[in-house]
């Protein structure tokens, strides 16, 4: 059976939907967006092998495009990417210290953001005059 009528211009084997190609029609249509059905023919429907979503584009097309293919590999590809950012806290994992005595810090083990701490690990030591009196006092009670 020839697709070509005896004019030489191709007839289509069938029209497919533009956007779902598994929708289709022996005659020319519309869908429901008033979007023409695409012609297929012999030759397209034989270039596709019958596989829903592929795509054939003309060699013409890819020649006058500069496409290059190469046989697909498994490969590390890396790029280098810069940019610029903002290091910020987890105001969420952040405590205030807030003595409610008058005093300074005399020692700061952990002196360094970022520093990992545990739990139970001195932050700082704190002397504060009003604390020492009010501690004496107790322990002369």
């Amino acid at each position: 059976a020839s697709t070509q009528s005896d004019g030489g211009e191709r007839k289509p084997l069938y029209y497919r939907h533009p956007m779902n190609p598994e929708v289709t029609s022996k005659v020319p249509a519309k869908d429901n967006m008033d979007m023409d059905y695409v012609p297929v023919y012999a030759d397209e429907a034989a270039a596709g092998g019958g596989v829903a979503g592929s795509v054939r584009v003309d060699p013409a097309t890819v020649q006058s495009f500069g496409v290059r293919t190469a046989a697909a590999k498994l490969q590390t590809m890396t790029r280098d990417v810069f940019t610029v950012g903002r290091v910020d806290y987890d105001e969420k994992k952040l405590s205030r210290f807030h003595p409610k005595v008058e005093g300074w810090i005399e020692r700061q083990p952990v002196d360094e953001t970022g520093s990992v701490v545990a739990k139970g690990t001195t932050l700082l030591s704190l002397y504060s005059p009003v604390l020492v009196v009010s501690q004496e006092e107790y322990l002369l009670a």
